[in-house]
């Protein structure tokens, strides 16, 4: 899978978590995104954390997934071979980033240091003798929290998996299933974690240092995503990463700034009137101070303007007929949560920036590190991360 495909734990990528100045206010049902601010209660914002976890197959905590201060880590799928195809791949490590998450632990590959990845070893793959024939597949899978940096291994664990169909990609594919997030898990994970926190207690020179070399030069995102990988269970690291943080993002802001206006100009048009969180989040990607910013904010207010237009159109159908009251109710429901969906947008957002440097850089560290089977993974180090963030649209 190439770079340019990346997710970006699809997702997504991605989205910023500071933004720039709003819209101007407006009455009533303007929309009018705030600063990482949300307006919802915690039964309000539970509910949608929980629609939106419901699409990503039930399993991903979406504060755990793009909000966490805790440990994170990459995910690694497994590498293509026999009947491991890019479909199971894919399922393999949206799995891992569900145990994960389930476990406190942010895996949306926006860790250059450190990674979970399950290695796959197909030890039987029979026929049934009867009819119809069915194919039968077992594996060994050996997960590992790795050091991508020093090659170290920090945890491991194994299980044993199996899996029947028509097929065996689709026996493999059903294998799949069996992997849970076992007490054996929990444990492998709390013991990788305790050794990462351990790691940046033990080496914020080293760190700082990963960080200079990164701005030196110009890969923000990289920098960016060094210090927002650093657990807040490591005070002085994260004490540094923290007091950082704002500069190396609006650094990054402004190197994307060209591209953001692009993507904001393209949400605009697809949504042809529409809500749409990207094109909010996209404005708040845009420093304030950036050339950028001044073109934007004129489209900004034009979208704003025809969507209040349909709105009210919709608005004053809905009485009389149910297919627009059924839209207007929609609406009203867009504009309750629409903070909170921009929020996410934007963090997935920068988030797709880091995970792209992060997976360069993981890269060279694991060749440099002549990693076996895990230094061979290439591009595929971010292979099905954009598929769980960004195929998965707000109702």
């Amino acid at each position: 899978m190439k770079k340019a495909n990346i997710i970006v734990i699809a997702l997504a990528a991605l989205l910023i978590a500071s933004c720039g100045n709003s819209a101007t206010e407006k009455k009533k049902k303007t929309f009018n995104p705030k600063e990482r601010t949300s307006n919802l209660s915690d039964e309000g914002r539970e509910a949608l954390i929980a629609e939106k976890r419901a699409q990503l197959n039930g399993a991903i905590n979406l504060d755990t997934l793009l909000f966490s201060h805790g440990v994170k880590l990459s995910v690694l799928p497994p590498a293509l071979e026999g009947d491991i195809n890019e479909n199971v791949a894919t399922r393999i490590a949206t799995k891992l980033l569900e145990i994960t998450t389930a476990n406190g632990i942010g895996g949306l590959n926006d860790s250059p240091n450190f990674a979970l990845g399950a290695r796959m070893t197909q030890t039987a793959r029979s026929a049934t003798g009867t009819a119809p024939q069915k194919m039968i597949v077992n594996y060994d899978v050996t997960y590992e929290v790795l050091n991508a940096k020093t090659g170290e291994t920090y945890a491991t664990a194994t299980d044993k998996i199996s899996g029947v169909g028509n097929s065996f990609e689709e026996a493999t594919s059903n294998a799949v299933q069996q992997i849970k997030n076992t007490p054996k898990l929990q444990k492998m994970l709390q013991t990788g974690s305790q050794r990462i926190i351990k790691w940046y207690n033990e080496n914020i020179q080293k760190l700082k240092m990963q960080v200079e070399q990164a701005v030196g030069k110009k890969d923000y995102a990289l920098a960016l995503a060094l210090v927002e990988s650093v657990p807040q269970q490591a005070t002085a690291a994260f004490n540094y990463a923290q007091e950082l943080q704002p500069k190396l993002l609006a650094d990054m802001k402004h190197q994307h700034a060209a591209e953001t206006l692009a993507a904001m100009k393209t949400a605009i048009a697809q949504a042809n009137g529409e809500f749409d969180p990207a094109v909010a989040a996209c404005l708040q990607m845009l420093p304030t101070d950036s050339p950028e910013y001044k073109e934007a904010q004129s489209a900004y207010d034009a979208y704003t303007k025809k969507m209040e237009q349909k709105r009210a159109a919709i608005e004053k159908k809905a009485a009389e007929d149910e297919a627009y009251a059924r839209k207007q109710a929609e609406i009203e429901r867009q504009l309750k949560h629409e903070k909170e969906l921009v929020e996410i947008e934007a963090e997935k957002m920068k988030s797709k920036y880091e995970a792209q440097a992060s997976a360069v850089a993981m890269e060279k560290s694991m060749r440099d590190n002549n990693k076996g089977f895990w230094g061979k993974l290439g591009d595929r180090i971010i292979s099905g991360i954009d598929k769980m963030t960004s195929d998965a649209d707000w109702d």
